[in-house]
């Protein structure tokens, strides 16, 4: 089973969750108007939803033209980033018992979240989904994640396991991820094992995702560590990988071994070349080293291999 690491413990989860209190609102339809534009209004002056079919005798073409008008409104919303009045509209449905989640876009609502870092309304959006599946917490994690919202990306491995889901190697990575997002490495690393004691196969983005954590915390011999399991279990390097442990040696001032990863990248059965991350982590690390000769070098590649030069 999975357990948040110690650092989690005694904090309030998103969970609320559970009883979806922070989901409510008590100023729900009082006194309030949303538009879909400056004619039709969608709550009437006294907050009562004007959405839905009542007793008449077309009614098969008011609930048509009804479901039109709320979807509208949803999508109208969510164009606007307006996730508050996304979910007080999904609600208001859910009271009625008229709400359908299958015609709702997950996918978009969920991509509203991530930009603006709406951890608590993805999920309060992820409750009103009835049987969420692997596909809805990978959508609520990564939210998480582009948050750097750790403690977020644990509570939705609660929700898997509550859920009677077993989490795949997606959910696990990007909860590395977030956890290197965070500066967290033991935790991320624990993460790992948890992951592998739970006989969840490691991809090639996982072993990058910790390695890309330890580079940012300038832990070069853990980054190393890392690419030493995933040589072992014969996954393939990318050029992630190669970039990351690029820059955890120019952070760490290893600039001999930084040109060794280029090397050993640019031997690969299917050699890979570099781009324009490649070359500004290694010319990082001559400047940081200061051996200027070399860093112009490494400036060189960008016209041996086309690469576009950034500002940086």
């Amino acid at each position: 089973m999975f357990f948040p690491p110690e650092s989690f413990e005694g904090k309030t989860p998103l969970g609320c969750y559970k009883e979806g209190s922070f989901c409510k609102r008590k100023d729900l339809g009082k006194g309030r108007e949303f538009y879909i534009d400056k004619d039709k209004s969608i709550l009437h002056q006294n907050g009562d939803m004007n959405l839905f079919p009542s007793a008449h005798p077309k009614a098969k073409q008011i609930n048509n033209r009804h479901f039109s008008q709320k979807s509208n409104a949803f999508n109208h919303f969510l164009r606007q980033g307006r996730l508050t009045d996304c979910l007080e509209l999904l609600e208001d449905r859910e009271r009625k018992g008229l709400l359908d989640m299958d015609n709702v876009y997950h996918a978009g609502f969920f991509r509203a979240c991530k930009s603006q870092k709406a951890v608590k309304e993805a999920f309060c959006f992820t409750q009103l989904i009835p049987n969420p599946t692997l596909s809805t917490f990978n959508l609520l994690m990564s939210v998480c994640a582009c948050s750097q919202d750790s403690e977020g990306a644990f509570q939705v491995m609660q929700l898997v396991q509550e859920a009677g889901l077993k989490a795949d190697c997606k959910l696990y990575t990007t909860l590395i991820s977030t956890c290197a997002k965070s500066g967290k490495v033991d935790t991320m690393f624990k993460v790992f094992h948890e992951m592998v004691n739970a006989k969840v196969e490691p991809n090639v983005h996982t072993y990058g995702a910790l390695i890309d954590g330890c580079a940012k915390a300038g832990q070069v011999a853990k980054a190393f560590g890392a690419y030493g399991i995933m040589r072992s279990k014969n996954v393939k390097p990318d050029r992630v990988v190669f970039n990351a442990l690029i820059t955890a040696c120019g952070q760490s001032g290893a600039v001999d071994r930084a040109f060794d990863v280029l090397s050993e990248m640019m031997s690969e059965t299917q050699p890979i070349e570099p781009d324009h991350v490649t070359v500004g982590a290694l010319m990082k690390a001559c400047a940081n080293a200061g051996q200027v000769d070399r860093a112009r070098e490494v400036y060189n590649m960008i016209h041996q291999y086309n690469i576009k030069g950034t500002p940086e």
